[in-house]
């Protein structure tokens, strides 16, 4: 589990260096996930990394950091299918019409928080 949850940490890095070099890709990514039964997709796929976190939190250094970011993954998937569609599609939508200098800084804290999480496990 240990291997699976650092490729996680890597995903959260590698989107956050593609959306500070092209904030266009973040608009796209969420544009992407907004589509259909995406937006449910995306909840089980966020579930799913909540429980592949927190499997691996016994093994990390930092346990309680894992833990945490175990329970923000979880909280946001199940969050998918508590909210109405179109409140969630809004949200996404308030993100994605934030200007690219908004964008970039918050990819620079996805950058840190993706190094904190693997520096964590």
């Amino acid at each position: 589990m240990l291997i699976l949850a650092k490729l996680i940490g890597i995903m959260i890095i590698s989107l956050g260096i593609a959306a500070s070099l092209k904030p266009e890709l973040l608009k796209q990514f969420i544009a992407f996930w907004t589509k259909e039964k995406r937006l449910y997709l995306a909840g089980i796929l966020r579930i799913a990394f909540g429980f592949i976190i927190l499997m691996a939190a016994p093994e990390a250094k930092l346990f309680w950091v894992v833990v945490l970011f175990g329970l923000i993954c979880l909280a946001k998937g199940v969050l998918i299918f508590v909210f109405k569609p179109a409140k969630i599609k809004s949200l996404l939508k308030w993100w994605s019409d934030k200007p690219a200098e908004t964008i970039r800084f918050l990819s620079f804290a996805a950058i840190a928080i993706g190094i904190l999480f693997l520096l964590s496990l």
